[in-house]
């Protein structure tokens, strides 16, 4: 039986209590934004409907893994927070499991793309400091777990959105 439709999850920053104030420089609340973003996403997750294809912006393994290893590289993220995490990030994929099959795009930008876009946020955020390391890492993970690629440099919104929807063959 064919999916009708889709629900998707799209993360804003205003609605995570924790982002702005960790992207204004208070890596003191590393765990709590990142925990705040995968129980949002597996309340999604408990809401949607199996009947219908989901989307989310961000994937949660890639998040909780490659910025919590980040994180932890520096001393933002203990141990013990991060293996937390990593358990709060099962409990998510077994919830996404009930969908079967997942098609991961990994949106890559030029890294003078990638630091206009922050530059263009008017604000210094803590990953500008170490935007070519995370970069790399999301590179590899998305590599290992065998996403298409949609290089997003020059492209807006809707651009990006038509490129995603060829790839997955949606279009």
């Amino acid at each position: 039986m064919a999916r009708q439709g889709f629900d998707a999850f799209l993360e804003r920053p205003e609605d995570n209590p924790f982002l702005l104030e960790v992207l204004a420089g208070d890596a003191s609340l590393a765990y709590q934004c990142q925990e705040w973003f995968l129980s949002a996403v597996e309340e999604f997750l408990r809401e949607a409907s199996p009947d219908r294809d989901i989307v989310i912006d961000q994937d949660p393994a890639a998040t909780t893994l490659v910025y919590g290893q980040g994180l932890r590289s520096r001393g933002l993220l203990s141990e013990v927070g991060a293996n937390k995490l990593t358990g709060r990030l099962q409990a998510v994929e077994d919830l996404m499991a009930r969908w079967g099959q997942c098609k991961g795009v990994f949106l890559d930008a030029g890294l003078e793309t990638l630091r206009s876009r922050i530059r263009a946020r008017d604000a210094e955020r803590p990953e500008s400091f170490w935007l070519e390391e995370l970069h790399e890492d999301f590179r590899a993970f998305a590599g290992t777990a065998g996403y298409m690629k949609l290089d997003t440099s020059g492209r807006d919104p809707t651009q990006v959105l038509e490129g995603v929807l060829e790839l997955i063959g949606e279009s």
